[in-house]
Parts: C-alpha cells; structure tokens; sequence
C-alpha cells in the first residue's frame, strides 16, 4: 500500500519516565571501596578512557581521509565499470565484485560530505563514469550510482538518471524512479523536471516500477497539472499480474492517493471508500505477490489505513474527512483513531497551526 509503511498512526503515542527518589537525609556512610573497585578507579577506568580516546583519534583520522577515500572508490569504479557480473568459468568476476564494493562504500560516504560544492564535484563524477564507463549490462552498479545521483540531487545529475527510464533492465527503471524519490524530498521543485518521464513510467510492465511512479507523483504533482490525470486514472485501473506474478493492487492504491490529492473526484472516492474503509479492505487481496487469493486480517487493514492517513492532510475532499471522522470516532485501533483525531485537530486549526 501507501509508500512509507513504515511511518505508521502509532507515531503518535508517547512515553514519560518518572524521576528517582531523594536520598534520606542523614543515611550512614556507605562502607569503604572494595578492593575490586579501587582497582577499578585506578587502573581499568583510566585504561578505558584511553582506549576511548584512540577510537576517537583514528575516528577523526578516517573521516580526514574522507576525501582520499573517495578519490580511491572513484578510480576503482571508474577501473572496473565495464565488467559485469556475469561467470567466468562459475565464478564471478571479482574485477566486476570490487567496482561494485567502492561504489557502495562511496555511497555510505555522502552523508559526510559538508557542503553543496562538495556534492557537487561528486555528483559530476558520477554522471561522467554513468555516461562513459559502465557497462549496460551492468545493472547493479548503475542501481547503485543512480540512487547516489538522487541522494547527492546536484545540477546535472538528474538528467544523467532520466536517460536511464528506458532501460530493458527493471532493476535499473526502479533505481531511477527511486533516485526521483530520493531527489525530491531534498528538492522538491527541482525533482519536478521528472514529471514527463514519471507518467510513462506508471504504465511500466512491472509493479516496482508503476508504484513508486505512482508515489513520486504523490510529492511532485501540483493541481495545475492536469496532464498527469489520464495517465493516473488508468494506472489506477490496473488489472492483472506483472512478469513477476505481482498483482498491481497497490500500484491502484497509489495512483488513487495522487489523484486524491489533486483533488479528483475518482481518486477522493477510492480513498474514502476503500483505502479508509476496513469492510472493503476486508475484501482486497493481502498477497500482492499473486500467489494466494487470502483477503486482508485486521493488522494489514491498520497497515493500510495508517499509511494513507499519512497523505489525507492535503486532501481537499469532504468525502475523505467524513471517512476520517468515522475513524476518529469509532475505529478499533486507538493508534488509528489518535491519528484521525490529530489530522481532524490540525484542520480545525488551520495552515497557520502547522
């Protein structure tokens, strides 16, 4: 279902911790050290610290020598680009294993990096080595500089990830819908240039890639732009199963949030009726792999539920709160009925309360 599962209704819920008790005024001294603990004090704690104090040293030293690293994965990258991860004699080619390495490493390196300008030399590297080394048949390293594209969301690096949409390889069309998703939730404005590439792809044969299509026009679409509508109806009207034997449920129930949000009469419907009614939940298929034809329990009903509570702030429709104000009122799951009852205080309120 809706994209962020993982940012549930029971968000809301909190905890407080009490503070301990006060010592009683005039307690007997507390017995001597023991021998175990003075040696504590004065050899195993001091020893300790010193080993703190190395850990912090070659810490600092390792992210000094950022930038060298960096240089070393970009060769490295750059050196083994055009291999890919096919046998060589029923192993794999560890030229193609070492490529891949060093641009995982260099993608766990980005969050160190402190300024745009820093970025930005990266980000060029990358769309040069994209466009001049790599194989095409090398999948996984194009999945992983596409998704460092999108997260470094520097000038030029979104085209370099758009002329990758048309790719024969699903997994490379899924890196770059990602690295869109990626993109806008740094630059929002900017990751709108992917629009024209996004309403193709939500008739993409494949459910990983119509979905988070589905998803990033959730973000990026603005109720102006009415070419989106079409394409969005008819990935909402999705029926079947992919080549992969996923069915396109939730690719349905994206394409509907999107179109809700621009304040579609089709869309508001569906998400009032199904996306926040649990009886025609209880209806829908809960294996979108296709395997099985069980309908949705109760804990995937929250699942789904939760999760498009998470777009319904920006849903004009009347419909859709009537549908929350049900919740709020009468859902079994307090975590479901908390959330409702914030979104419904948040819109008594007003922008200004945000």
């Amino acid at each position: 279902m809706p994209a962020a599962p993982a940012e549930s209704a029971s968000a809301v819920q909190n905890s407080a911790t009490g503070a301990p008790a006060a010592e009683a005024a005039g307690a007997p001294l507390p017995p001597p050290p023991s021998m175990g603990k003075q040696m504590a004090q004065l050899v195993i704690i001091p020893a300790v610290i010193a080993m703190i104090a190395v850990a912090l040293f070659w810490l600092f030293g390792s992210l000094a020598s950022t930038s060298d690293s960096m240089v070393d994965q970009l060769a490295r990258i750059r050196r083994n680009a055009n291999y890919t991860g096919e046998s060589l004699a029923g192993a794999q080619d560890p030229r193609y294993r070492d490529g891949l390495l060093a641009a995982y490493q260099l993608v766990a390196t980005i969050e160190k990096l402190k300024t745009d300008a820093d970025r930005k030399v990266l980000s060029d590297h990358l769309v040069l080595i994209l466009k001049d080394n790599v194989n095409p048949k090398n999948t996984e390293l194009q999945y992983c500089l596409l998704m460092a594209l999108g997260r470094l969301a520097q000038p030029g690096g979104l085209e370099a990830v758009l002329t990758r949409a048309d790719s024969p390889h699903v997994r490379v069309r899924v890196a770059v819908v990602g690295a869109i998703l990626d993109w806008s939730a740094r630059d929002a404005q900017g990751a709108r240039a992917a629009l024209p590439v996004l309403i193709g792809m939500l008739d993409d044969s494949h459910e990983q890639v119509r979905t988070p299509a589905a998803a990033a026009m959730s973000r990026l679409a603005r109720p102006t732009d009415t070419e989106v509508i079409a394409p969005l109806k008819e990935a909402m009207g999705s029926i079947g199963v992919d080549p992969d034997g996923r069915v396109f449920q939730t690719t349905v129930n994206h394409a509907a949030i999107a179109l809700a949000l621009l304040n579609d009469p089709q869309g508001s419907a569906y998400v009032a009726d199904v996306l926040l009614d649990r009886k025609a939940l209880a209806a829908l298929r809960a294996d979108m792999s296709g395997k099985t034809d069980a309908t949705m329990l109760a804990n995937e009903q929250d699942h789904v539920i939760a999760g498009t509570l998470l777009y319904v702030g920006r849903m004009p429709d009347e419909r859709v709160w009537s549908k929350v104000r049900e919740l709020a009122d009468h859902d079994p799951n307090v975590s479901i009925r908390k959330a409702a009852l914030q979104l419904l205080a948040e819109r008594k309120a007003g922008p200004e309360a945000k």
